[in-house]
């Protein structure tokens, strides 16, 4: 059952025995910083034309057939955008520094060329980026070549995949170690976590990542809206602080940050927006222009965007449970997170806690050392499947209180008669319209996750 209520098992965050110190997050956030800051530097116009759209797309769903890691998907990304800017500049200074006569037609065979290579130099950033990120995992020739073969149309060699691998490290100046967007946000995610236990970072990384998903294949629009947000231009006197602004991953990986957080928790993006600042001395107002133009993008874009980050924020499926089983004490279901399984997984939950009884009637164990907590509360609960036509999540678990709080015989009313009695838990989940498109598609609703025993008002008087 631990699956239910726990996030991945990796990245492990803060962990005690495996923890850095303080001293090294620091001296690596100064290291980050400074490859950052030498990055912006050199910044080019070019920079993200081949990070967005098809683009990424090709990339992260081939790094999926590869079962390749988070960090290597975005690895391969930033690699292949890297060496299909420099790769066509360097063709270009050779066909205009020649003294062929065709120049215009020799260039335009070279588009043609760069055109029908772009799914192997993608496949061999790939490659690259497996070999970077992990010791056994790697992609080799034969995986990319029957790859290329099967699901692209395209035969090549052995040799010539090799030799696009070599056409890509060569191209690079073997440069290809730079960190990703990823490191970044992991980087302050554990320090997020060092400084202040109770964050939950485990969720938002899980959240961070499918928003840096969107922000890649929305890019362009990414930054279109922003500079539209800021009054920036890429024209003229804004074209350095907009090509700055393109290639800053530490104001990406802040804005990604905050919005995961916003998505899971609203009420806490503020509080992690500042400490964001405070951490990496980016001003608050810049952060919230790109963590808004994000969270805009996603909240206004097609439903899959946003069923694709919303079941992100929990886990995999389209239900929602709010941490209805397992070994936890009653007052910490309010701070629980949102957890999306299965139907078939939601009924069985359903049915193991209706097998404990669903009356009043039903017998009440004493023990608390092996049983769920809705079966020996003082206000024994069961759950519910409820389906909810037009809605996602579709399914959600729903708390029902065995014992009616008119009758007498609840083990809650027996501690003092009329003085006490049993009220819901609710948690607010974050529902979508999914026939609604634009604003407003997205609602709150609050759900029972379970029950207490409390005082009357008037017991209290």
């Amino acid at each position: 059952m631990d699956r239910i209520f726990g996030t991945p098992e990796e990245p492990l965050f803060n962990d005690r025995f495996t923890a850095v110190t303080a001293d090294i997050l620091q001296e690596w956030l100064i290291s980050l910083a400074s490859m950052n800051n030498r990055r912006v530097a050199c910044s080019s116009s070019q920079e993200g034309l081949f990070k967005t759209g098809d683009f990424a797309e090709f990339v992260f769903n081939t790094c999926d057939q590869f079962k390749m890691s988070p960090e290597a998907k975005y690895l391969a990304l930033e690699t292949f955008d890297r060496f299909m800017v420099q790769h066509i500049k360097d063709l270009y200074n050779h066909v205009t520094q020649s003294e062929s006569k065709h120049r215009q037609a020799d260039w335009k065979a070279l588009l043609d060329r760069i055109k029908n290579q772009l799914k192997l130099r993608a496949v061999s950033c790939c490659q690259i980026a497996s070999k970077l990120t992990s010791h056994y995992k790697v992609v080799s020739a034969l995986k990319a070549r029957r790859f290329l073969r099967d699901c692209c149309g395209h035969r090549y060699t052995a040799d010539g995949i090799l030799q696009s691998e070599l056409r890509v490290l060569k191209t690079l100046n073997y440069n290809v170690t730079i960190p990703s967007t990823l490191t970044y946000i992991e980087t302050l995610l554990e320090i997020l976590g060092h400084n202040d236990h109770e964050t939950e970072v485990k969720v938002y990384h899980a959240v961070a990542m499918q928003v840096l998903t969107v922000v890649y294949i929305k890019y362009s629009d990414v930054y279109k809206f922003l500079f539209e947000v800021t009054a920036l231009s890429p024209q003229n006197k804004d074209r350095k602080k907009y090509m700055a602004v393109k290639a800053d991953k530490m104001l990406l990986a802040v804005s990604v940050i905050g919005s995961s957080v916003y998505l899971a928790d609203q009420l806490l993006s503020d509080k992690i927006i500042k400490e964001l600042s405070r951490i990496t001395h980016i001003p608050c107002d810049d952060i919230i222009d790109l963590t808004s133009v994000i969270v805009q993008l996603i909240m206004e874009g097609s439903m899959y965007l946003c069923n694709m980050i919303f079941a992100l924020t929990t886990f995999h499926s389209t239900m929602i449970l709010a941490n209805p089983l397992g070994d936890y004490r009653l007052q910490n279901i309010l701070h629980t997170e949102n957890i999306i399984i299965t139907r078939e997984e939601a009924e069985a939950i359903a049915i193991e806690s209706q097998s404990y009884g669903t009356t009043c009637d039903s017998a009440i164990s004493n023990s608390t050392e092996t049983l769920p907590e809705y079966a020996v509360s003082l206000c024994p609960w069961y759950y519910e499947l409820h389906h909810q036509s037009g809605l996602f999540p579709s399914h959600v678990l729903k708390a029902k209180l065995r014992c009616d709080n008119r009758e007498n015989r609840s083990p809650c009313k027996r501690l003092g008669s009329r003085d006490y009695t049993c009220v819901y838990i609710q948690r607010s989940v974050r529902m979508i319209n999914e026939t609604c498109q634009g604003r407003g598609c997205d609602f709150i609703r609050p759900i029972r996750v379970g029950a207490q025993c409390v005082r009357t008002q008037s017991a209290h008087a």
